[in-house]
């Protein structure tokens, strides 16, 4: 471990109330030298899909060692599990609700455990807040260095909740997928990466379809566009991306999430 341990924290808590800071203050009540990075506080609540996507997209830009705890927790206080995983050499703390599906697809050899030691918990440990009571404080010690399998009970991945991927549907000439994500922008963030689109053909004979609108092509930058029209791209991620220069397509185009969207040969 790090001489200055890294956790981050991502959850649907927002900013108006004291629930962050209270799992920070654990954190460093138990580890006063950790360092704490806020990947998001904006989740929508209880949106476990839109957690894993989130996650799924920043995790892999902290060091090894990183602690990370996710808490979107609609099912807290029920009999879900709390798991504790190791891949990648960095380390996940969640529900067992499909938080961590993202990870669960990357990686292949992962160490996991289901949190049941109750010596690693707060005391007078409630059962509305989870995050504050166990996972800040598991996450504190393993950060410190203590091994997952004090946490708990080892499980295998196929044990594990997992969400719908959103495979895309791939024909030899078009590719049918879903929106899986509205950023702050409003611009819609789809399944449909930019290999299986290189393998259907150059962008000049690609059109894509999502709601009523149909896009010729794929653009460069948001740039290239005039202002409120449509464009698609590949985002930062080398995922397909609908947007408007200067707008919100997801409201332009009334567009949501699991919607459908689709790109095909033009010849």
């Amino acid at each position: 471990m790090s001489h200055y341990p890294l956790i981050t924290l991502t959850t649907d808590f927002g900013l108006t109330d004291e629930y962050v800071a209270s799992m920070k203050g654990v954190i460093y009540t138990i580890l006063p030298e950790a360092r704490i990075v806020d990947i998001c506080h904006s989740i929508p609540p209880q949106d476990v899909a839109s957690a894993s996507f989130i996650f799924g997209r920043a995790y892999s830009y902290f060091p090894h060692g990183t602690v990370h705890i996710i808490v979107v927790d609609p099912g807290v206080g029920s009999a879900r599990s709390i798991l504790a995983i190791e891949a990648g050499g960095q380390f996940f703390i969640a529900p067992d609700n499909g938080t961590l599906s993202a990870v669960l697809e990357r990686h292949k050899n992962v160490k996991l455990y289901t949190i049941s030691n109750t010596k690693l918990y707060r005391e007078n440990t409630t059962s509305t807040f989870h995050g504050r009571d166990i996972m800040a404080p598991v996450a504190a010690r393993v950060a410190g260095g203590l091994s997952l399998s004090e946490t708990g009970k080892r499980i295998q991945p196929e044990d594990c909740v997992k969400l719908d991927d959103y495979t895309p549907h791939v024909q030899s000439d078009s590719i049918h997928g879903k929106v899986i994500h509205i950023d702050n922008f409003g611009n819609i963030c789809t399944n449909i990466t930019s290999s299986l689109i290189k393998n259907l053909g150059s962008n000049q004979t690609i059109l894509i379809k999502i709601g009523d609108v149909h896009i010729h092509g794929l653009a460069s930058s948001y740039a290239v566009a005039e202002p409120n029209q449509p464009l698609a791209l590949y985002d930062s991620h080398n995922h397909l991306e609908i947007a408007i220069n200067c707008g919100s397509a997801a409201e332009n185009l009334h567009i949501a999430r699991g919607d459908t969207v689709s790109v095909h040969i033009t010849q």
